[in-house]
């Protein structure tokens, strides 16, 4: 686990020197790291390490009278994320080989940023000690406005990284007064020691006011309403920065810290009573979003923020059904939507253009290309028997037999669901159309 950090912290600190010498192709060698880390991982879970509640521990003292131990805990959940992270990330790596243009000065950063943010969001999965997280949480923010403002020539850039920025650090701060606060109420400071935590967690004082500063910081970073507006916004980076960080990475973190506390902190009022409603608030209003957008990455952006609402909604609840279901979602999703980001890099690699209304016939010039946008875009549908299907059939079922939902909030939530399931088909296939289709209202032979 140890090692593994280290590893990704010299690829990074390494990055910029390889790209200068061996330029593109460094990329397939930095690729290397988070793809043998993804393998060990990966064994770890065929060899049953996580199984009943294993775990692989590392602790160092550092400063005990203020909580900052470096306490790092690869548990089943950790694990799963680090498979997305890491998976992702040695794909998307690959990616840039082939994507950018030799450009030695400029990548030479970007990559050490890219690989930076890898390491970032692996040491905040892993890490059991709270402040030691949001350090981790704060760096993914920072390395995040350098990625986002890669072309800082430009304006748009500029602003798009900027207003990042200060979404996602002000909403971490709320965070980390939500950590002291209950903190200095409870004395937990670790992740392990909210499940074994002796008194009621309802019962704590402020603890509403502390649950609702911890998920400003998760939601704005989930790009969850009203917060949401920053992903769109950060479409104005390279496609491996939104295949990379808005699909699968940066994104995942608020989910990854709703999917930690949600099984305890589900108690608490306050926390289901944001949790779903703002979900599928979101899920429903980007949904409808995507379908008035013209440009590919702009439809798949708000399709992104759709999902992280259906996400939340359904991690927030917070009890193993859910949290399975929602894992589920949440793997599936990274899977197909950092394949769909990818392929409209390739659409504007080849044809110059992401306007849907400049766009015909792409399906006969580019099968392949066709094909693997078709399943994606299926799977995010929801089309069986594809993963997607399951992970949605497994989401409903959950909420459909939720003993806390019995009843009117069900109801509302499951018509939630659905309604923002028919936007997913509906701009599934918009984005299909967009891309691929043969318009010849646009383009009479």
């Amino acid at each position: 686990m140890l090692i593994l950090f280290l590893a990704l912290t010299a690829a990074a600190v390494l990055a910029p020197l390889l790209i200068r010498t061996l330029g593109r192709s460094a990329f397939g060698v930095l690729a290397l790291v988070p793809a043998a880390g993804f393998f060990w991982v990966a064994y770890e879970f065929i060899q049953g390490t996580f199984r009943g509640g294993g775990e692989l521990l590392l602790h160092y003292d550092w400063m005990p009278s203020v909580h900052l131990n470096i306490t790092m805990r690869l548990d089943s959940l950790a694990a799963l994320f680090s498979l997305i992270i890491l998976g992702v990330g040695a794909l998307v790596l690959l990616y840039c080989w082939g994507y950018f243009d030799s450009n030695p000065g400029r990548l030479s950063a970007f990559g050490g940023q890219l690989v930076g943010f890898a390491m970032a969001m692996y040491g905040l999965v892993i890490s059991d000690n709270i402040l030691l997280m949001y350090v981790f949480w704060e760096i993914t923010s920072v390395l995040s406005f350098l990625l986002v403002g890669y072309y800082g020539e430009r304006a748009s850039s500029r602003r798009s990284a900027g207003q990042a920025l200060m979404v996602t650090t002000l909403g971490g701060l709320a965070m980390l007064v939500g950590i002291i606060l209950i903190g200095v109420q409870t004395d937990v400071w670790y992740f392990s020691d909210v499940p074994a935590f002796e008194g009621n967690w309802a019962d704590v004082p402020y603890i509403s006011i502390g649950a609702l500063l911890i998920l400003a910081g998760a939601l704005s970073k989930s790009a969850i309403a009203p917060t949401h507006f920053w992903l769109p916004g950060a479409m104005a980076a390279p496609t491996p920065v939104s295949a990379y960080l808005h699909s699968a990475a940066m994104v995942k973190a608020g989910i990854y810290l709703v999917a930690r506390l949600a099984p305890d902190f589900n108690v608490v009022s306050s926390w289901y009573l944001v949790t779903i409603p703002l979900g599928i608030f979101t899920m429903i209003m980007s949904g409808w979003m995507a379908l008035r957008q013209k440009d590919l990455k702009l439809i798949l952006a708000y399709g992104t923020v759709s999902q992280l609402g259906f996400i939340i909604s359904v991690t927030g609840i917070g009890t193993r059904e859910a949290l399975l279901a929602g894992l589920a979602l949440t793997f599936s999703h990274s899977l197909f939507k950092a394949t769909l980001f990818m392929v409209v890099g390739a659409i504007d690699h080849t044809t110059g253009t992401r306007d849907i209304n400049q766009l015909s016939g792409l399906w006969r010039r580019q099968p392949l290309m066709f094909a693997l946008a078709a399943i994606s875009a299926a799977s995010m549908a929801g089309i069986p028997p594809l993963f997607g299907f399951i992970a949605k059939e497994t989401a409903i079922d959950s909420v459909l037999y939720e003993e806390m939902l019995r009843g009117m909030p069900g109801n509302l939530m499951l018509a939630g669901i659905i309604l923002g399931s028919i936007f997913t088909m509906a701009f599934s296939l918009y984005f299909l159309y967009g891309a691929f289709a043969t318009k010849r209202h646009l383009f009479p032979e």
